[in-house]
């Protein structure tokens, strides 16, 4: 009988947990005020044209890198953040491009492939529109690609663990709140 309050414990505290996830997508709905969507849409667009600068993954704490020297074709994954060569995870988001300095200091952009891939290629390929969504309330947000097949995200492959080395992949988008597809810019 002992177990019966503990379990109705759990539930409340898994049922609080997942309303505060489940906000995602529309976080200001139900808000009688227009200033919590401004706001966002003001956050929004001041990650829009910024300087290049780490993009760390909110769940794994480790930050965008691209797998190579930074050339055509490169794929992507998550590293420890402060990577001996420090061009290799700094990234910005400029006019709808996920852009990075490849080898050379080129200008490289992150593409999503028809495959589903991941990659570094041209930025003048059709592939490499991403936008940032912000969440309302918090300092994460998603990069997001609208395709004819649905809402594409940067995710992490792998389990839970998203240990070092793991790939950078497109999957749909999710808002709940154990999804490896949230991002922070810079060191939040």
């Amino acid at each position: 009988m002992a177990s019966a309050p503990l379990l109705w414990f759990s539930f409340l505290l898994v049922t609080a947990f997942s309303q505060e996830m489940l906000v995602g997508d529309d976080e200001c709905a139900g808000l009688e005020s227009e200033s919590c969507a401004w706001s966002a849409l003001q956050m929004s667009a001041k990650a829009q044209n910024a300087p290049y600068t780490l993009l760390k993954n909110k769940l794994s704490h480790r930050c965008l890198s691209f797998a190579g020297f930074g050339n055509t074709g490169d794929g992507l994954m998550i590293l420890d953040c402060g990577a001996a060569i420090s061009r290799m995870q700094q990234f910005r988001l400029r006019d709808g491009k996920l852009e990075c300095l490849g080898e050379g200091e080129s200008n490289l952009c992150v593409l999503l492939g028809g495959d589903g891939r991941i990659f570094l290629g041209s930025c003048d390929w059709p592939g490499s529109r991403w936008t940032w969504s912000k969440s309302y309330f918090r300092s994460y947000g998603w990069l997001k690609q609208v395709t004819p097949k649905g809402d594409y995200c940067i995710g992490v492959k792998g389990t839970m663990g998203k240990k070092s080395g793991e790939s950078v992949v497109a999957e749909r988008c999710s808002y709940m709140g154990l999804t490896d597809q949230r991002w922070v810019w810079g060191d939040d």
